[in-house]
């Protein structure tokens, strides 16, 4: 048996740099400042893992399945770890196919349409009360005290 039979030789100088985890989009803010709000909360949500946004679907603009088209307060998952290819957060709003019942549908959320977010990482809650319906701001007149707070 040779010397260096026994030997392992290894070149560091050959490694090769770590990768990073990709970064996550940079966001265009939105003009109006409450909706500017949202994308930055959102986005933040986002780095810390998936995100529950609470909006009206009826409102304009909004796209989502037939049978969620009426809901005032339909929740919908949102994260950059999904890997889903369309998904995509920018001064407009939130747009992503999503699975309902096991089929990916093309859903497009207006910001002015959300008016609450929960980060599942931290359950750390926000909302947004003069994005409210008006069903729920009737029910919840509190709702326009911290309005007036902002």
């Amino acid at each position: 048996m040779a010397e260096d039979d026994n030997v392992i030789r290894v070149d560091f100088g050959a490694r090769k740099a770590v990768s990073k985890e990709p970064e996550p989009p940079k966001i265009d803010m939105p003009d109006d400042p409450e909706d500017a709000k949202k994308a930055v909360t959102l986005d933040a949500m986002l780095l810390k893992g998936a995100v529950m946004v609470t909006l009206d679907a009826r409102a304009d603009g909004v796209v989502v399945p037939k049978a969620h088209a009426g809901s005032v307060g339909l929740n919908l998952n949102f994260d950059y770890d999904y890997g889903i290819p369309d998904f995509e957060v920018d001064a407009r709003g939130v747009r992503a196919s999503l699975s309902f019942g096991g089929r990916d549908q093309w859903c497009d959320i207006p910001w002015s349409a959300i008016y609450g977010m929960r980060s599942h990482d931290d359950d750390e809650l926000m909302i947004f009360p003069k994005s409210f319906p008006k069903e729920l701001r009737e029910m919840h007149p509190e709702l326009d005290m911290l309005d007036e707070e902002d």
